[in-house]
C-alpha cells in the first residue's frame, strides 16, 4: 500500500466535490487528538513504547539467558543433523563413484561401436545404462542421495575374441589449444579426487595412475610455455593414453600391478624416437600396449636418401606394400587400403621411369614415409657425364607453377578487356557474364600458388576462341561467338558425308562432275540467302562477302570440266542469331534423330525395334512439366523424328527460365520402345540436354548419351531448340560448313611474278617483310587464309571475275612456307609480350597470331592427310615458286639499296631452301 504524504494546513481539492464548493482545511494536531480518543490509554502507551528506540535491555537477565541458551542448542541440533546427512551421501554412492562409472560405460561403448560386425543390442543397453547414470549424476549435483543399490554395476568386459579398429593417432595441431583446456580439467580432477581409506587396493592404484596421468598433464602444459612443443606433444599423447586405459582397467579388461607397470615421473619420460606421430607413447606410459596396434615396418637407411634411385624407389614401395598387408587384414581399414593401392600405383609407375631413363616424371609427387624426405632428384649414371636434358624436379615445378600462372593472368585480363568492351557497346548482360569467369580465375591462381592442382577443364573460356569443329562434316557448328575475321579458314576438313559417299561410289566421270555442279550451286544459292537477309536487317558488309562468295561458287562451275582438284575447307558463314517466325513466348523443340540405339532383350532385333520420345521441360515446375511425344519410328535403331516439332509455352526473358538455363537444367527426352500388342511400352533411356547455350545463341542442337541413372547404356540423341532471340548473345555469329573449293597444284600461273614487293611486305606468311632494325611492322597489313598454292579466296579483295572473257579472269596467289610461318609465329608472340603496347595493336597482332596458326594447321593437314604423297609433290612445287619469288625480292633489293629488306629476305629464302631440301630429299624417299 502506498505511503500518505502528510500535507499540512493546505487546502485539498477533491474530485467528487463541484467546484463551488468550499475547500477542507485539516490540522494534524485535532486528527491526533481524535485518534488518541479512538484509541484509549493502552493503545497511546503502545504508540508510545514504539516510537521510543532508546529502551534499555538488561543483557544479564537469567530469563534471556535461558531462552538464548534453549534456541542455540535446538540450532546446533538442526545444524548437526544437516552434517551428517550431507555426510551419508559420499558414503553411499559419490560423485566421483558415478563419473568412473560412466566413464568406463563411454569406454565401452566406444569400443563395441569399433567392433566389426557391432553388437547392436548390447551397444543400445549401454546407452540406456549410460543415460540413468546421467540422470544420478545430476540428482547427486542436487544433493539428493543414492544408494548403492540404485547405482548400475560397472560394464562387462568385451570378449578378447572381437576384432577392433586400431586406434587414431593423437592429434598433433592446436596443441596449445588443447593444453590450455587440460588446465581447466587438471583442476577439476583434483576437487573430484576422493580418498577412501576403506577402499580397494585396486582403487588406489586407479587413483595413483590417474594422478601420475594430471602429472602428466601438467608437464605437458609446463612445456609448452617453455616453448617445447615437441616435448609437450610426447606428454599430452602420454597423458591421453593413460585416460584411455583407466576405464579398462577399472572393468577388468587390462590388470595393472602399481609397483611394475605405473609410468614413470614427467622428468624421467622419454618419448618415442623413429615415428613421433604414432601412439607408441604409451606403450612406456601404461601397463601394457593395446593388442590392436600394428607395428609399422622397418625404415631403411637408404630410404632416407632423396635420390632417385631403383633401390630407394622399390624399398619405399616395399613400405606402403607391408602397411596394405595389414590394412587388409582388418575389415574397417578398407579406406586406408584403398589409399595404399593408390600410393603403391604411383610408385610402380616411379619405378618403371627409374628403368627407362625418363627424366620428366615428377618424382617430388611421391608420397614419401614418415621421416623422410621426399624424391627431388635423379641419380647421375656412372658415365661421370650429366645429360643436358636433366632438370631438377623443383626447378621444373617452379617454371611449371610460373606457367601456369602466367596462363591464368593472361586468360583473366583477357575476360576483363571483354567485360570492359562489352559494357561500352551497351551488352550490360555479357560484360557481367566475363567479370565473374575472369573473378572465377583468382581461387585458380591461388590453389597454383600454394601447390595445389586444378582442373584447368574449368578454365574459362577465352572471348575471342571458336566453337570446336563438329564430328559430322556434313552438319553446321554455330559457335555462338561474335562474327568476324574472314568467310574461308584456310583449314582444310573432310568433306561431308553425302557427298564422300556419292564421289566414293563412283567412277562415272560425267557423274562426278555432276556432283560437283551440284555442289557449287547449292553453295552459291546458300551465299545469296545469307546476303538477302544480312541485306534486309542492315549488315551490309558481311552482304558484300556473301554475294562475292556466291560469284566465286558460280565461276567455279566452268572449271568443273577441266578435272581441277578440289578440297573442303571450313567457311565461317554469318548467320542470324534470331528466328524472326518464333513469338516471344515460344520455345521450339524438335526431336531430329537417335544414334546407335541398344536393342533390349525383349526385343528380336534391330529391325523390330519401335521408339518414341518425350520431352518433359520443367516450366511452370518440376512436379508440373509441359510434356510433348514423337510419333512411333518403327524397325530401325536410328531413328530419323525430324517431322515432329513441339512449341513449349515459356517467357524466355523471366528469371525462371533464366535461373533454368544457368544451372545446367534444361530438358529432359525418354526414350520408349513398344514390346509387342497389348503389352505397355518400357523405358529405353533417359537424354538430359543443358539450355546453357541459350544465353547466346537463339539456335542450337546439343547431342546427349542415354542413360539409366548414372549408366551409360548406349545410343545417343539429338534434338533443336530455338528461341526467338538470345539474352545476351551477338546479333550475327559464325556457323562453320565445310566449304567446296579448286586449286590448281601442278603448274604456278604467271600471275604470281607480277605481285609487287610492295604488296608482298604485308603478307603474313611467306612473302610477308619484318624489319630486322628493331622496328615493329605494322599489323594492319591484309592476309589470306588458304594453304593453297591457288585458291579462289573470299576475301581477296583483287579478284575480278568475268564470265565473257577469260582473260579478265585473274587471281592473286598465295604461297606459304610452314617455316616461314613458323618463324612469324614467335616473332608475333614477342610483339605481344611488349608490356607498352596498346590495345588496338595488341588487338591485331592476336588477330595476327590466329591467322598464322590457321595457316599452320591447315599446311600440317595437307602433308599429314590421307593424300599425303600427293599434296607433298604439290608442296615442294610451291616451295620451289616461293623461294624464285624470295630471290627476286631479295636482288630487288639490293638494287635499291634497302638493307633491312635485303637482311629479312635474305633470312626468309635461306628457311624456304631449308625446308625444300627437306622435302625434296623427303619425297625421293
Amino acid at each position: 500500500m502506498p505511503k500518505i504524504k502528510r500535507i499540512v494546513k493546505e487546502k485539498i481539492s477533491l474530485p467528487l466535490f463541484h467546484d463551488n464548493d468550499n475547500v477542507l482545511e485539516l490540522n494534524t494536531s485535532d486528527l491526533e487528538n481524535e485518534l488518541k480518543d479512538l484509541l484509549g490509554d493502552e493503545g497511546v502507551l503502545a504508540m508510545e513504547s514504539d516510537d521510543d528506540p532508546s529502551e534499555e535491555i538488561d543483557e544479564s537477565d537469567p530469563k534471556l539467558l535461558a531462552e538464548l541458551e534453549a534456541f542455540v542448542s535446538d540450532d546446533g541440533h538442526k545444524r548437526a543433523k544437516s552434517d551428517s546427512t550431507a555426510h551419508e551421501a559420499p558414503s553411499g554412492v559419490s560423485a566421483a563413484e558415478i563419473q568412473e562409472r560412466i566413464s568406463a560405460y563411454k569406454s565401452s561403448i566406444q569400443i563395441l561401436k569399433s567392433t566389426q560386425p557391432a553388437n547392436t543390442s548390447h551397444l543400445r543397453r549401454l546407452e540406456r545404462i549410460l543415460q540413468q547414470l546421467d540422470s544420478l549424476a545430476s540428482q547427486v549435483a542436487k544433493g539428493q542421495v543414492i544408494q548403492p543399490d540404485e547405482l548400475p554395476p560397472p560394464p562387462p568386459p568385451i570378449p578378447p575374441s572381437v576384432t577392433l579398429c586400431e586406434p587414431q593417432n593423437p592429434p598433433t595441431t592446436a596443441v596449445s589449444d588443447e593444453l590450455t583446456q587440460l588446465a581447466t580439467d587438471v583442476k577439476v580432477d583434483d576437487e573430484a579426487t576422493v580418498t577412501d581409506p576403506s577402499a580397494s587396493p585396486l582403487t588406489h592404484a586407479l587413483a595413483a595412475l590417474k594422478r601420475r596421468g594430471q602429472e602428466y598433464k601438467l608437464a605437458a602444459i609446463k612445456a609448452r610455455d617453455s616453448g617445447q612443443i615437441p616435448r609437450a606433444k610426447e606428454l599430452l599423447s602420454a597423458a591421453k593414453f593413460i585416460e584411455e586405459m583407466l576405464p579398462k582397467l577399472a572393468s577388468g579388461e587390462e590388470q595393472f600391478d602399481p609397483e611394475t607397470d605405473m609410468p614413470p615421473p614427467p622428468d624421467q619420460f622419454v618419448g618415442p624416437v623413429d615415428e613421433p606421430e604414432a601412439p607408441t607413447a604409451g606403450e612406456s606410459a601404461a601397463p601394457r600396449s593395446p593388442p590392436h596396434v600394428a607395428s609399422s615396418p622397418p625404415i631403411s637407411q637408404i630410404m632416407m636418401s632423396p635420390v632417385v634411385t631403383m633401390e630407394n624407389v622399390r624399398l619405399r614401395a616395399d613400405y606402403y606394400k607391408a602397411l596394405l598387408v595389414e590394412a587388409k587384414k582388418d575389415p574397417a581399414e578398407s579406406a586406408k587400403a584403398r589409399r595404399l593401392v593408390r600410393i603403391l600405383t604411383q610408385y610402380e609407375n616411379a619405378m618403371k621411369a627409374v628403368e627407362y631413363g625418363v627424366t620428366t616424371f615428377n618424382y617430388n609427387e611421391l608420397p614419401p614415409p614418415p621421416n623422410c624426405p621426399p624424391l627431388s632428384t635423379l641419380a647421375v649414371k656412372h658415365t661421370g657425364t650429366v645429360p643436358k636434358s636433366t632438370i631438377s624436379a623443383s626447378s621444373s615445378d617452379a617454371d611449371k607453377k610460373q606457367r601456369m600462372v602466367t596462363l591464368l593472368k593472361a586468360r583473366q585480363t583477357e575476360l576483363k578487356t571483354a567485360a570492359l568492351k562489352a559494357k561500352e557497346t551497351g551488352n550490360l548482360d555479357l560484360a557481367k557474364t566475363h567479370l565473374r569467369a575472369a573473378h572465377s580465375i583468382d581461387p585458380m591462381i591461388q590453389s597454383i600458388e600454394a601447390g595445389i592442382p586444378i582442373d584447368l577443364s574449368q578454365l574459362p573460356k577465352s572471348p575471342s576462341a571458336t566453337g570446336a569443329l563438329g564430328t559430322d562434316g556434313g552438319s553446321n557448328d554455330s559457335t555462338g561467338l561474335a562474327y568476324k575475321g574472314p568467310v574461308l579458314t584456310g583449314i582444310t576438313c573432310d568433306p561431308p558425308r553425302t557427298f564422300e559417299l556419292t564421289m566414293s561410289t563412283t567412277e562415272d566421270k560425267h557423274v562426278r562432275q555432276q556432283v560437283l555442279s551440284d555442289q557449287f550451286r547449292e553453295q552459291a544459292r546458300e551465299a545469296e540467302k545469307l546476303a538477302a537477309r544480312l541485306t534486309q536487317v542492315g549488315f551490309g558488309e558481311l552482304a558484300g562477302k556473301m554475294t562475292e562468295l556466291a560469284k566465286i561458287s558460280y565461276a567455279s562451275l566452268k572449271a568443273v570440266r577441266s578435272d581441277v582438284p578440289y578440297y573442303f575447307e571450313w567457311a565461317n558463314l554469318p548467320q542470324l542469331n534470331v528466328n524472326h517466325d518464333l513469338a516471344e513466348r515460344k520455345l521450339e523443340v524438335c526431336v531430329l534423330r537417335g544414334f546407335v540405339y541398344p536393342i533390349p532383350p525383349d526385343v528380336a532385333g534391330a529391325d523390330k525395334l519401335d521408339t518414341q520420345v518425350e520431352v518433359h521441360l520443367p516450366i511452370p515446375s518440376s512436379d508440373n512439366p509441359q510434356k510433348h511425344s514423337t510419333e512411333w519410328i518403327k524397325h530401325t535403331r536410328d531413328p530419323d523424328y525430324s517431322n515432329t516439332v513441339s512449341l513449349f509455352d515459356v517467357d524466355t526473358k523471366s528469371r525462371s527460365f533464366q535461373f533454368l538455363v544457368k544451372n545446367n537444367r534444361g530438358l529432359r527426352a525418354s526414350v520408349f520402345y513398344s514390346r509387342g500388342l497389348f503389352r505397355s511400352a518400357r523405358l529405353l533411356g533417359t537424354a538430359n540436354f543443358s539450355l546453357k547455350d541459350l544465353l547466346h545463341s537463339a539456335t542450337i542442337s546439343p547431342i546427349a548419351d542415354l542413360m539409366e541413372g548414372r549408366k551409360a547404356v548406349g545410343g545417343r540423341l539429338q534434338i533443336r531448340v530455338r528461341q526467338r532471340s538470345s539474352g545476351s548473345g551477338p546479333q550475327v555469329i559464325a556457323c562453320r560448313k565445310p566449304w567446296l573449293c579448286l586449286s590448281f597444284p601442278k603448274s604456278v600461273p604467271p600471275s604470281v611474278k607480277h605481285i609487287s614487293p610492295k604488296t608482298m611486305l604485308h603478307e603474313t606468311s611467306g612473302s610477308s617483310h619484318h624489319s630486322t632494325s628493331g622496328s615493329r611492322p605494322s599489323p594492319d597489313g591484309h592476309r589470306e587464309h588458304s594453304p593453297r598454292t591457288v585458291v579462289v579466296s573470299a576475301d581477296n579483295r583483287n579478284e575480278s571475275v568475268s564470265s565473257g572473257d577469260s582473260r579478265h579472269h585473274q587471281s592473286t596467289y598465295k604461297l606459304y612456307s610452314l617455316t616461314v610461318l613458323k618463324s612469324d609465329k614467335t616473332q608475333t608472340e614477342q610483339y605481344l609480350r611488349d608490356p607498352q603496347l596498346t590495345q588496338t595493336d595488341r588487338d591485331k597482332y592476336e588477330h595476327r597470331l590466329r591467322v598464322i596458326n590457321d595457316l599452320i594447321e591447315g599446311l600440317q593437314h595437307r602433308l599429314l592427310g590421307p593424300d599425303a604423297s600427293t599434296q607433298l609433290k604439290t608442296y615442294v612445287n610451291e616451295l620451289n615458286a616461293l623461294a624464285d619469288e624470295t630471290d627476286r625480292k631479295y636482288r630487288d633489293a639490293k638494287r635499291r639499296g634497302a638493307e633491312s629488306d635485303m637482311v629479312e629476305y635474305k633470312r626468309r629464302l635461306e628457311l624456304i631452301l631449308g625446308e625444300l631440301d627437306y622435302y625434296q630429299k623427303k619425297s625421293r624417299a
